[in-house]
């Protein structure tokens, strides 16, 4: 399918109902403008062209497959020189062949056609969570180019974000990548968390793997006016570039106690950002650790978060 013009998608998609006058039941619009779908019984892959033009989903976007072979899972939202505009949920699922799949040889059998696919001219604006069970789109870019926006939720009720990319992964196609990634906007702040409730890519060729120690992988993040980005403890790991506006929150959430002098150790930037970091360490806490600041040191040629003393002892100081 193809779009030959921008499209708005207003409404969800429908379960029809059944008018049997014994065991009839309503008609279900779900919660989500889009399903694509590739499935077994067709042996056909599944893929949504927005070819240059922009797509509004006022609900979420389900993209899954069924499909009986990996020469037929394909079930994929072309986005490139697009913008994709959704108001809830993005799901990337398959049925047949999630990731950590194993056949009846314990051998690994993961679908890696499923997601979206775009360039530098790619914009995604999210509204609402971003979940996935499936192993990073293999042979195409994904994201790892393009910007996604991460708009709405509350503090007290956050949208999550699945950690997806392996530690050691790269800003490359074959990845969970994310070029640029805003939590928040200029118009729209954002509230995230992130999560790690499926396996992914993490430790890939190992058939008992558990998804621990994915991270949230992108080349730059910021975090935008009045929003938050709530680490759950998870791990994030930024290529080039972190800016925090004066207003916003990083909120580590390491999970585990902390002193004075430690590293957060799953929270890195690549190389030596130190200055740039610590041009906004007042606004980085951990609500894990209350009454700790943190400051960007240089740890092993990469840049970490240090426990210091609290952010207030800070201010006074300046």
């Amino acid at each position: 399918m193809k779009l030959i013009d921008n499209v708005t998608l207003a409404g969800g998609t429908v379960t029809p109902g059944n008018r049997d006058p014994e065991e009839g039941y309503e008609a279900v619009e779900s919660d989500y403008s889009v399903h694509l779908m590739s499935k077994p019984a067709s042996y056909s892959a599944a893929n949504l062209n927005l070819n240059g033009f922009e797509l509004t989903a006022a609900r979420g976007i389900f993209v899954e497959s069924s499909a009986p072979n990996t020469g037929t899972d394909y079930s994929r939202i072309l986005a490139q020189s697009s913008i994709l505009n959704v108001g809830g949920d993005i799901v990337l699922t398959s049925q047949t062949r999630p990731a950590g799949n194993l056949n009846e040889a314990e051998e690994l059998v993961e679908t890696r056609n499923v997601g979206i696919m775009g360039d530098e001219d790619t914009v995604v604006n999210l509204r609402g969570s971003f979940i996935t069970d499936v192993r990073s789109l293999a042979d195409v870019d994904g994201l790892h180019l393009s910007t996604v926006n991460l708009l709405d939720g509350t503090a007290q009720k956050p949208n999550t974000f699945e950690v997806g990319a392996d530690p050691a992964d790269e800003v490359e196609a074959g990845t969970y990548a994310i070029g640029i990634l805003n939590v928040g906007s200029v118009t729209d702040a954002g509230f995230v968390r992130l999560v790690n409730d499926h396996i992914n890519d993490g430790d890939a060729d190992n058939p008992e793997k558990t998804g621990a120690g994915e991270v949230l992988l992108a080349g730059s993040l910021t975090i935008a006016a009045d929003s938050l980005l709530d680490a759950g403890g998870q791990g994030v790991k930024i290529a080039e570039s972190l800016s925090i506006d004066a207003t916003a929150t990083l909120d580590l959430n390491h999970a585990t106690p902390l002193e004075i002098g430690n590293l957060v150790p799953n929270f890195v930037g690549v190389g030596d950002q130190v200055d740039e970091w610590n041009e906004f360490r007042i606004s980085v806490t951990d609500s894990s650790n209350p009454g700790l600041g943190f400051k960007a040191v240089l740890d092993d040629g990469n840049t970490y978060w240090m426990a210091v003393a609290g952010n207030a002892t800070l201010l006074l100081i300046r």
